[in-house]
């Protein structure tokens, strides 16, 4: 379903662009609605997309063994982007993702369309990277506190 340029305003990302640019960017995204649970990607899976949340949240999950609920690994609500590295390599999805217990709504960007707003110079294009640099560095630096901390809870050997 085609996305309205006006609730784009209500997104942090999107509330400083100006009228012209949210009405391209409707043109090039589309909303999707998913119901509590349900798979919006897995893991593995082509990165042919990243998402906004405008309705509810989402989980970031990791498989489990048979039996086990899958970890995890993060709750993503609205405003928050998910899938982003698919703008990057378009290479498999490192995590699943999954409607929270509410449900979910995203403004679905594919990478396609993201290609050629940032080959057309759309000021979007360029924060979208920025954030998305922002969010790398963040878990980057999570992950190495999180390595440092598990070396320094090792027995020495």
């Amino acid at each position: 379903m085609p996305i309205n340029d006006r609730s784009l305003v209500l997104l942090p990302l999107f509330s400083e662009l100006d009228d012209r640019h949210r009405r391209v960017l409707a043109q090039v995204m589309h909303e999707r609605s998913f119901d509590p649970g349900a798979p919006i990607f897995g893991q593995g899976e082509p990165g042919l997309y990243c998402g906004f949340v405008t309705f509810g949240d989402v989980r970031i999950v990791m498989p489990a063994a048979e039996g086990e609920k899958p970890g995890v690994l993060a709750t993503l609500g609205i405003g928050e982007l998910l899938g982003e590295m698919a703008l990057l390599d378009g290479g498999p999805r490192s995590a699943g993702c999954v409607a929270g217990e509410h449900g979910a709504v995203l403004a679905v960007l594919a990478r396609t369309e993201f290609d050629l707003l940032f080959n057309a110079g759309n000021p979007f294009a360029f924060a979208l990277m920025d954030l998305i640099a922002e969010q790398l560095a963040r878990r980057l630096h999570h992950a190495a506190e999180v390595l440092r901390d598990a070396a320094l809870d090792e027995p020495d050997g």
